[in-house]
């Protein structure tokens, strides 16, 4: 009984470790969109917070001799420093939002805009989105572009469409248009 306690006081402390390190948003999913799949991850910090937390916890009700005390201080020391790196972001998303409104969609074209407002370069990612079976999805890269300011985007058979603004300093020609990685999604 008590070994079992040990491990599920493992689990809660590196499977969370290890969705936040090693696998991206949401342990890798890619499901539905790009958009819902940051949402579910944002909502995930929190829980992730808990679970570490709670794991942590049941280590120090555990007394532990011998090899399981090296794994023990490894738990607690990693989990102490993920719990403050999720105290964090989740403080972060309170006071700042979070990066919803940096995604935006036009039929399979998927645009992630990074850095906005930050010290660095901005830049738009577009790729298209490729629909599996079950609702999931792959993103395959179309092209990274600096800063555009106002622009309007849209597949026109192969090619991707970037029409900037009136306003727009980013470029003397009005549209920008770029080839569509031509494989077949299936």
């Amino acid at each position: 009984m008590k070994q079992k306690r040990f491990l599920i006081a493992l689990l809660l402390v590196f499977v969370p470790l290890i969705d936040s390190v090693f696998l991206g948003n949401t342990f890798g999913l890619q499901w539905h969109s790009p958009v819902l799949m940051y949402q579910v991850s944002v909502y995930l910090v929190p829980v992730k917070l808990l679970l570490t937390l709670a794991g942590i916890v049941l280590l120090f009700k555990k007394p532990v001799t011998g090899v399981s005390k090296l794994a023990e201080f490894s738990a607690v020391s990693l989990g102490l420093l993920h719990i403050c790196l999720l105290a964090v972001a989740c403080l972060g998303m309170v006071l700042f939002g979070t990066k919803t409104q940096f995604y935006r969609a036009n039929g399979n074209i998927q645009l992630y805009t990074a850095d906005v407002g930050a010290m660095g370069k901005s830049y738009h990612y577009f790729s298209y989105l490729c629909r599996k079976p079950f609702g999931f999805y792959t993103l395959t890269p179309i092209s990274k572009e600096d800063w555009l300011g106002q622009f309007s985007f849209s597949q026109q058979g192969k090619q991707l469409v970037i029409t900037l603004q009136e306003n727009s300093e980013a470029s003397e020609n009005n549209t920008i248009s770029r080839d569509i990685p031509s494989h077949d999604c299936e």
